[in-house]
């Protein structure tokens, strides 16, 4: 899987700031790198190979508004300048972690985020952002035209960005863990636009509280997307007109149902209760 980070400030900042976040998606991804800012008066964009050469310009960039990088793991396509990220075609910058299966096996050369990205300049902008939200990837889709950035987590949720917001006003999109000094909150969203021109962030579209249960195998207290079930009225599982293992309701035995026969392994939610 390819890894990407994103910060949004009002202010101008160096992006070798966040070197450290830089060198954790660069771990594992070595098949290309790709660099995406905005400094107020136009859109910088680099894309290589050479792990230290796209580390270099990232030393001598300029104070930026909007910085995003990639570190590509080719799953689909092959390893070459014209597959790394950011894919640029027409008005459209995609951004991508993940793969499009509808697209992957359509070209031996291309990868499937560059056939994506010629096929949303051929959509209207709301089928683009259907599009987006339904693949099994997260995507960071820009509209040099709108100079807007729309960060979409798709229907799969196998890797899951979150927004931070930070104490000095920005914001930081990643799916890596940060130290939790630096943000206020972190919290996760299903679409967010962001204008370029203004660095305004609007959350359009929240993420569902629950996750599936294949996901997980345990029940994890903290994870955001649990689901969070109605209390049953009957305290005493005999009196429910339901069996104590398939009671739709938390209320039996410490407040949740789970497999006896798993006790030793952790609380264990029935599979066919989430379905």
């Amino acid at each position: 899987m390819c890894d990407m980070i994103c910060v949004i400030s009002k202010r101008k900042f160096k992006p070798v700031r966040w070197i450290e976040e830089i060198l954790k998606c660069i771990e594992g991804n070595q098949d290309g790198f790709g660099v995406f800012a905005y400094d107020g008066y136009g859109v910088l964009i680099r894309k290589t190979l050479d792990k230290q050469e796209i580390l270099d310009y990232i030393n001598s960039m300029p104070d930026v508004h909007v910085f995003i990088f990639h570190a590509r793991a080719a799953s689909a396509g092959i390893v070459d300048l014209i597959n790394c990220h950011p894919i640029v075609y027409g008005n459209n910058i995609l951004f991508q972690n993940g793969t499009v299966y509808g697209l992957s096996g359509l070209s031996e050369r291309l990868s499937d985020t560059n056939l994506c990205c010629r096929l949303l300049s051929t959509l209207h902008h709301k089928d683009r952002i259907h599009l987006l939200k339904n693949a099994h990837c997260a995507s960071f889709y820009i509209n040099l035209k709108r100079m807007l950035l729309h960060v979409v987590n798709g229907e799969g949720y196998t890797h899951v960005y979150e927004l931070h917001k930070l104490k000095d006003g920005s914001y930081l999109i990643t799916k890596h863990r940060v130290d939790k000094k630096q943000y206020i909150e972190r919290k996760t969203y299903r679409y967010i636009k962001i204008r370029i021109l203004t660095q305004d962030v609007k959350i359009v579209e929240e993420a569902p509280r629950y996750r599936y249960y294949r996901y997980h195998g345990y029940f994890k207290p903290n994870c955001p997307y649990r689901k969070k079930p109605e209390k049953c009225k009957y305290k005493d599982y005999s009196q429910c007109p339901y069996r104590w293992d398939n009671c739709p309701y938390r209320g039996h035995y410490s407040g949740y149902h789970y497999n006896q026969s798993y006790q030793n392994q952790g609380k264990r939610w029935y599979q066919l209760w989430w379905d």
